[in-house]
């Protein structure tokens, strides 16, 4: 977009148009971090915990309505696991409440999805698939309902969707065959953790600090964290989402000028009140000098 301010004519009016500078992204960004203290990282994860309490509305309409605790099995330096964890969504065409789940088993950590669906006025839960990470139980799910969908498109027989073995289809069956394509989905996404807000609300939950796990500040940072999020999201094409929404380059660059539009107006209309103030000035003058001179006239003529 063309700048809407001619920068000779605001120079003539002494005001200098700002340069329009493209925002750094998050990779231009990423310098060399500094590690905190586990005390400093603590602290700063905690602060902001009590910043962003429950529920913590995320986006993709992902909403996390528990942090859990860390598990103590799972969690390692790297990766902090949350027992007790859960996170909802809802699907947009069957209004059915997916509901992500960390519990912890015999057998260690599972990750489960549940469909909450309202039938008759009642809520009723339903466990959909457990896996061993958020990507595997949604990749579950998601093959489930492409075999569904699958299915269907070869059976035309009338009344309820049958199983093969000529049962009535399970509600399970019944709520994938109602609810969006799944195909597209991302594990990750759907629990909420390529948000960084919810990773940085967890990292502040009480036990955090006792456990094995470094904090994203005593490694390499958020900013960098943020680009390896953004290279995951890139190889799935898809985009980091931030709550807060941001403006995009020609709106700021545009804001910007309005800016200087309205300092250069400003100036102009000064200093036309100026050249009126001194145009007044000499006018009053110059009537104040033609009264003197009509009276002295006047005062030479009587003494003729």
């Amino acid at each position: 977009m063309d700048s809407i301010v001619d920068p000779q004519i605001a120079r003539e009016y002494g005001i200098e148009v700002p340069a329009y500078k493209r925002q750094k992204t998050n990779t231009e960004d990423a310098g060399a971090h500094e590690p905190l203290t586990r005390e400093q990282s603590a602290a700063a994860a905690k602060a902001f915990a009590d910043e962003n309490p429950l529920p913590l509305r995320l986006s993709r309409g992902v909403k996390v309505i528990s942090f859990g605790v860390p598990a103590k099995t799972a969690t390692t330096s790297t990766d902090l696991v949350m027992v007790g964890f859960r996170s909802r969504w809802t699907d947009g065409e069957s209004r059915v409440v997916f509901e992500n789940r960390i519990e912890e088993t015999d057998s260690g950590v599972s990750y489960n999805v549940y469909a909450i669906d309202k039938l008759e006025g009642k809520a009723l839960r339903y466990c959909l698939a457990k896996g061993s990470s958020p990507d595997d139980v949604w990749t579950k799910i998601a093959d489930r309902q492409r075999h569904l969908l699958h299915k269907d498109k070869k059976t035309s027989e009338d009344g309820a969707p049958t199983s093969p073995g000529g049962n009535k289809i399970s509600p399970l069956d019944m709520i994938l065959r109602r609810s969006s394509s799944m195909s597209d989905i991302w594990g990750l996404e759907r629990f909420g953790f390529v948000d960084l807000s919810c990773l940085k609300a967890i990292e502040g939950q009480p036990g955090v600090e006792e456990s094995s796990y470094l904090y994203v500040n005593q490694r390499h940072g958020w900013v960098q964290e943020s680009v390896n999020l953004r290279k995951k999201l890139a190889q799935r094409g898809k985009r980091l989402q931030t709550k807060p929404s941001t403006k995009s380059g020609e709106v700021q660059k545009r804001a910007v000028e309005e800016k200087v539009i309205h300092r250069l107006m400003d100036t102009v209309l000064k200093k036309v009140c100026s050249a009126h103030e001194r145009y007044e000035a000499r006018i009053s003058k110059q009537k104040e000098r033609n009264k003197q001179k009509e009276l002295r006239r006047q005062e030479k003529d009587r003494w003729v």
